[in-house]
């Protein structure tokens, strides 16, 4: 490691010092951290090097000065400098980061005299171990508690764990001011592998692993642990998985699809910036991107494959050219989570020619922001800023607006404008007008319009044919369309059927109410149908919201029903799930005990036999539910399932309650209900379970269903008008 050898000195004790603002004169430009790791003991011991240059356009001074952030838990145990004096230092705890949790402690280091070249090395040491089963949640694939984590069962450092001194910056600095380059040595840990995020090159002269990033990067993340390590080559580009012993057939699949996924974007979206991708098993719930790797929960990376669902494995991929390797400028929103999610959750599925797994992303997005409190439905340019839109509007909106986009410029110009922007902005920091810029620049359009209605403004039309009129033997027709209380404009899709056949039509509105006329065949359509595919983000009426068992997990008030006697273990689950959330009433009674008005008052989980007691069966008539029950188990659409092994769970829209929903778990024994754990990971309407021999045991350790989904339903109610014989529009 490049030593400074100038003046030395050691730090005298702690002064502590008051909150008032410090703008540090100059920034880091390298980076070389030396870190050696013992996870027994959960200690870190480091030297790192910084070089630093003044900021551009500086505040006038004699002395220059910088802030230094460091985990409160590292001691600091010498410092020297190089190109200036050392004249004041000062340290005091800072504030717990929301983002982490963490109170960083803050250096603040005053030097006499202006100076050109900077440099400053420390050694510190301390120990890092965090409570990783506090943040743990059943159902959340995040656990965004983890920060900075040295322990026998893996590592895990990122940047706002501050593992290493970052130099601290105003909120309203340019971001580029904390562009660095970094070298990062670490020591091998015998039976454990160490991921940098950051390029692998040759081992230092004594052994030690060495990384560097190819081009200046916004934080150094360090991870590992008691892993084996599987590569290969895929033209330029190394590739690893980095997986728990005895995966071997897991890590040969994920580097295939690593490679298939390479393939797939570099032609569409331009060159992947880094020499290598390496896919990293977490001890944690985790879905990480960082410079070069992924890592992700265990639970995902397992022989059921889950991390080839669109979403996983493509999406973090995906951040290796948006958020790692073009940056997200913190001062206007972050764009790169709906990049990703259209570019893996939405287009994976056209990619695979898919048109049904395409339409049901674009289906679920209209459906998450028709449940969205107003309140929470913010502008989606704010996603990412202090008080702005939440993770929903972050990815499923964005990547929802990421596709009219393409409808209205074309998916060529799309994809000509990713690829100007991965030529353009590699390496940098870029915005929403940045975005805006390229996709001008290859559509030859303006686009002002389209990001300020959909980027910079909230909420969503909400659409409705009002009426529709032909006139026997005229090749017009003409509708009425309302789109409530917004003013968007929007080009709306619609379907006009002719008996078996359909044809599809885009019309332009842009008032609350308009008026439009369209060609249409002389006979006259027999239905008009509004955005039968969701290509357009939008708010549902009630009754074309698919319901889902989300309806009564996010009701305020709910009635669950149980059977008479004791309830089996999977009802139990279930209905400790929903009483985990304390924010809600819910009220518990066995079905001997509710009446009608009790039913008809509340969103309703109905567990095993109550489903069978009158006023819930009289209920569930009134609703579009499809399934029957008999002595022997239930019944679909005339497919009767009576082994013991079989299980239903469904939900539909409550017929008093608005957004309310019904939702019944039946299984024909209790051996059927292996599943009750997983319930809320599923998105459907309807399933059947069959668990094969009646078994509920699983491999330890694997998150995934205990038993086959063997039937899905999704219960969709478009918007639509049939056009009887006089041409008089009803409904």
């Amino acid at each position: 490691m490049r030593r400074h050898s100038a003046v030395g000195l050691l730090l005298a004790a702690l002064v502590v010092v008051g909150c008032a603002p410090f703008r540090s004169t100059v920034r880091p430009v390298r980076y070389e951290v030396d870190a050696r790791l013992e996870p027994a003991t959960h200690t870190l011991e480091a030297d790192v090097s910084i070089d630093l240059e003044p900021v551009p356009a500086r505040p006038q001074g004699k002395r220059e000065r910088v802030e230094l952030l460091l985990h409160p838990d590292l001691d600091v145990g010498s410092l020297e400098v190089q190109g200036a004096t050392l004249r004041t230092r000062k340290s005091r705890r800072g504030r717990t980061s929301a983002e982490s949790g963490v109170a960083p402690t803050r250096h603040r280091l005053i030097f006499d005299g202006p100076t050109d070249e900077l440099s400053l090395t420390l050694a510190y040491r301390g120990q890092l171990h965090q409570d990783v089963a506090a943040g743990e949640e059943d159902g959340e694939v995040h656990n965004f508690g983890v920060s900075a984590h040295v322990a026998e069962e893996g590592l895990y450092l990122s940047p706002r764990g501050y593992w290493y001194p970052r130099v601290e910056f105003p909120a309203d600095h340019d971001p580029a001011l904390g562009l660095a380059d970094y070298t990062l040595f670490a020591q091998p840990l015998e039976g454990f592998e160490l991921v940098a995020g950051v390029e692998r090159d040759e081992d230092r002269g004594d052994g030690a692993l060495q990384w560097s990033s190819p081009f200046p990067l916004d934080g150094l993340v360090l991870l590992g642990g008691p892993l084996e390590r599987s590569s290969r080559t895929h033209g330029d580009v190394e590739l690893h998985a980095v997986l728990a012993p005895g995966k071997g057939d897991v890590a040969a699949d994920i580097l295939d699809a690593s490679a298939e996924y390479l393939e797939r974007y570099e032609e569409l979206i331009g060159p992947y910036p880094f020499r290598e991708f390496t896919v990293l098993e977490a001890f944690f719930s985790s879905g990480f991107a960082f410079p070069t790797c992924t890592q992700i929960a265990g639970s995902q990376l397992s022989q059921y494959r889950q991390y080839r669902r669109h979403g996983y494995l493509d999406h973090e991929l995906l951040h290796n050219w948006y958020g790692n390797g073009i940056f997200v400028d913190p001062r206007d929103g972050n764009w790169c989570e709906g990049l990703a999610s259209y570019m893996g959750n939405y287009y994976g599925f056209v990619l695979d020619e898919d048109d049904t797994g395409a339409r049901k992303q674009r289906r679920n997005q209209s459906n998450f922001l028709s449940a969205i409190e107003t309140e929470n439905d913010k502008p989606l340019g704010s996603f990412g800023l202090d008080e702005g839109a939440g993770r929903g509007i972050g990815y499923q909106k964005s990547a929802a607006v990421f596709h009219m986009l393409a409808r209205k410029i074309g998916q060529d110009a799309m994809f000509a404008g990713l690829r100007r922007l991965t030529a353009q902005r590699m390496g940098r920091f870029a915005s929403w007008d940045d975005l805006q810029q390229v996709f001008e620049q290859e559509a030859g359009v303006e686009l002002d319009d389209f990001f300020e209605q959909w980027v910079r403004g909230s909420g969503a039309p909400l659409l409705e044919l009002v009426d529709a009129e032909h006139t026997p033997g005229s090749d017009r027709m003409s509708l009425t369309i309302s789109q409530g209380e917004t003013e968007f404009e929007l080009d709306v899709p619609l379907r006009l059927h002719y008996g078996a056949r359909s044809e599809d039509v885009v019309v332009t509105i842009d008032s609350p109410v308009d008026r439009v006329e369209l060609p249409c065949e002389p006979t006259g359509p027999t239905a008009v149908e509004l955005d039968p595919d969701y290509h357009l983000f939008r708010r549902l009426k009630l009754d074309e919201v698919m319901p889902t068992s989300s309806l009564t997990r996010r009701a305020d008030e709910l009635l669950v029903v149980v059977p008479e006697g004791e309830l089996a273990e999977g009802y139990g689950v279930v209905l400790d799930a929903h009483r985990s959330d304390e924010d809600r009433e819910i009220t518990v009674r066995s079905a001997s005990e509710v009446d009608a008005d009790d039913l008809g008052g509340n969103s309703v989980l109905v567990l095993g036999d109550a489903v069978r007691h009158p006023p819930v069966r009289d209920l569930l008539a009134r609703t579009r539910c499809p399934v029957s029950w008999n002595d022997s188990g239930f019944t679909i659409e005339g497919q009767a399932y009576a082994a013991p092994r079989e299980a239903v769970f469904l939900t539909v829209h409550h017929p008093d309650v608005s957004h309310g929903g019904v939702t019944v778990y039946y299984g024909n024994s209790a051996a059927a209900l292996s599943n009750a754990r997983v319930l809320g990971y599923y998105a459907n309407s309807l399933l059947v379970f069959d668990t094969p021999g009646g078994s509920a045991e699983v491999e330890s350790g694997e998150a995934h269903p205990r038993a086959e989904v063997v039937r899905r339903m999704d219960f969709e109610f478009h918007e639509r008008i049939e056009l009887v014989s006089d041409d008089a529009a009803s409904r």
